[in-house]
């Protein structure tokens, strides 16, 4: 699972394994939905997603500071416990065109610009990202009984964009 904070206000995304999904019945993508208090439509569970309201974005660079967790079974989908140790990265996104192939055949490019490990509650920040698209990605300490987690995020960004990684254990156990 992956929350995204921007503005205060938190945004949601699961990601189990290396696989992507939005939890939102309206389509939004993961940096744009803001989660508001539980409501009876989903009990025990404090994550719903709805409309933002207007923010304003940041061309400049941006900090990223991500919490990494462990699922914990239950209803609440944002319920973890902090994973020290693992490794945050930040992939940089480029389009360039396939050599010898057609003007409209492009290739995706993804070039490490930044990386830190989570401290003993889960914490890592990244400062100075250029405004881009990005994979992020976190990964466990080796040995832990964790799957990694990854989703793609483009800007524009506001100064400091938040997130919420929960990662599952494998074999299905969360």
């Amino acid at each position: 699972m992956i929350i995204t904070r921007m503005n205060g206000r938190w945004a949601m995304a699961l990601a189990l394994g290396l696989g992507l999904a939005a939890c939102s019945s309206d389509g939004a993508s993961p940096t744009t939905g803001i989660l508001t208090p539980k409501s009876s439509e989903t009990p025990g569970d404090s994550a719903i997603n709805t409309t933002p309201p207007g923010q304003p974005p940041t061309s400049g660079p941006f900090t990223l500071a991500a919490h990494v967790g462990i699922a914990v079974a239950g209803p609440d989908t944002l319920q973890n416990t902090p994973l020290a140790g693992a490794l945050v990265t930040v992939y940089r996104l480029d389009l360039q065109r396939v050599p010898g192939a057609t003007a409209d055949t492009l290739t995706t490019v993804e070039t490490a610009i930044g990386s830190a490990t989570t401290n003993a509650a889960g914490d890592a920040s990244i400062s100075n990202l250029p405004s881009a698209a990005f994979r992020i990605e976190a990964a466990p300490p080796a040995g832990s009984n964790v799957a990694s987690g990854s989703l793609r995020i483009s800007g524009p960004y506001p100064s400091t964009v938040h997130l919420l990684i929960i990662l599952r254990p494998t074999g299905g156990a969360a």
